[in-house]
């Protein structure tokens, strides 16, 4: 390699900075950049082995060259006991090295590292130009550090719309037909994704399935939970009619498959119209609520426990008989425990008071007064919780 003067190095420093920078507007890569960076620095001060690690933004990467000795066929370098060694050269060991931190607004973000197989190698001016050769390069580092960054923020993007567009085929897209009941839905994530699921299944003879559910957590990790729970749901309906059974099975399932702190709570029921009686079962959920045109409110409590928590439980069924004028409210913990500033939580008593207030609106109707109060509660406090509300009413 030749050696320059310190002049010589000082203008070819500048104007190399320059062309570093300019090549940022072509958008580099993060590697391709350290390459850059690592094949720029041996015109400033000569190298046998160069090395460059970032540290910086969730990264620790690094990458190393190792000048080949002048001979065909000769491998890079290998470490020896005794430090670094040149393969190719007998003895050949890195004898001096110069390293520079990599600065970015008062930030050490990284270091660049040059050493050579010559004893005293190195001058005061080369220490100086990797110095200033290091602080010229993080501008460039620093933007492909954003440029990497804002391309993986992009393909997240990007993957967790398709997992909600994913999500919401797996939801009704609109409220069944069933001779005497009106239905009404409405669901939405804290997040892109998330752990809510309600569903309506069809039978014969009149008969209609209702689920709701909730996995503990939020976001992709939820939605996969809740996938499978609908998946596992879906099969074992298609096995059992006894609600008990299909949620023992799952429940054994779910717990296969889940880590110690991950658990689903649902209520799943089936809704004879001709009888006019639902039979139900909930597995650790908030209470459906059922309230009757005198005034009345019953919590819809028998079941069990949350699933996937304790291989082997048994679940109990339940039935009511719903009247004319009734009004069946299946919900997430997201709705109740919706908090306004002062951190009040919305609670149920709210939650009936506005179906009460609203009890001779269709389901619909109703269920947009529930959303609009919890709105006027929330005020401009985020979600902290994913929100489902399903309401039923016999007419």
């Amino acid at each position: 390699m030749t050696i320059l003067s310190d002049d010589t190095k000082l203008r070819l420093l500048l104007e190399i900075s320059q062309q570093i920078r300019s090549q940022v507007e072509k958008a580099l890569s993060l590697d391709t950049t350290l390459e850059l960076v690592l094949q720029t620095v041996g015109h400033l001060v000569p190298y046998d082995s160069a090395h460059i690690r970032v540290t910086a933004r969730g990264h620790d990467l690094s990458r190393a060259v190792t000048l080949a000795p002048k001979q065909e066929n000769s491998p890079a370098a290998t470490s020896g006991s005794d430090g670094p060694q040149i393969a190719g050269e007998p003895g050949a060991r890195l004898a001096s090295t110069l390293e520079a931190p990599i600065r970015y607004s008062n930030h050490v973000i990284g270091s660049l590292i040059v050493s050579s197989v010559t004893p005293g190698k190195y001058t005061h001016t080369d220490a100086e130009i990797l110095n200033f050769f290091a602080r010229e390069v993080s501008f460039t580092i620093e933007k492909a550090l954003l440029h990497e960054e804002l391309l993986a923020n992009k393909r997240l993007d990007s993957e967790l719309e398709i997992a909600r567009q994913v999500q919401l085929s797996l939801l009704p897209t609109k409220p069944p037909r069933l001779e005497g009941f009106d239905f009404a839905s409405f669901s939405i994530p804290a997040q892109r994704v998330g752990g809510d699921y309600f569903d309506f299944v069809e039978f014969p003879q009149d008969n209609l399935g209702l689920v709701i559910a909730d996995v503990v957590g939020k976001g992709m990790s939820a939605a996969l939970i809740m996938a499978s729970f609908r998946a596992f749901l879906r099969a074992q309906i298609r096995n059992d009619y006894a609600i008990a059974t299909i949620f023992r099975k799952i429940n054994n399932l779910l717990k296969e498959g889940l880590d110690d702190n991950r658990f689903v709570t649902a209520v799943y029921g089936v809704l004879d119209a001709a009888n006019r009686v639902l039979t139900y079962c909930n597995a650790g959920h908030n209470p459906p609520l059922l309230l009757h045109g005198d005034g009345g409110v019953d919590r819809l409590t028998r079941g069990g426990v949350v699933m996937g928590v304790f291989p082997g439980t048994d679940y109990k069924e339940s039935r009511r008989q719903l009247k004319s004028g009734d009004i069946l409210v299946l919900y997430t913990d997201g709705l109740a425990e919706a908090s306004d500033r002062n951190e009040q939580e919305y609670g149920t008593a709210r939650l009936i008071e506005t179906v009460q207030r609203n009890r001779q609106a269709p389901a619909q109707a109703i269920c947009d007064a529930i959303v609009a109060d919890l709105s006027s509660h929330r005020g401009d406090m985020p979600l902290q919780d994913d929100l489902t509300l399903v309401v039923v009413k016999a007419l």
